[in-house]
């Protein structure tokens, strides 16, 4: 899993928007390592479908990218909740 991407496209013909986290904004990521050892990656939740909210998504592993990638299931799982 990957960090959320957007952007617009433009063949001449048509433009289209593309994001593939549709309804959310989130901030900044933040990866640390904890006491015991292990990471933890944390991103906030800035909107969803344009009203401020509160909270964050987050991530633990035993390594970094680990955390990175839990963190990136969970942002995954809220965008489908969105949706289902």
């Amino acid at each position: 899993m990957s960090e959320s991407k957007s952007g617009f496209i433009n063949t001449g013909e048509f433009s289209a928007f593309v994001d593939s986290e549709i309804g959310m904004t989130m901030g900044d990521t933040t990866v640390r390592q904890l006491p015991d050892g292990t990471w933890k990656a944390t991103c906030p939740i800035g909107t969803l479908f344009g009203s401020e909210v509160e909270g964050e998504c987050h991530g633990e592993g035993a390594t970094k990218e680990a955390a990175l990638e839990a963190l990136a299931k969970d942002r995954k799982n809220l965008n489908d909740s969105l949706w289902a």
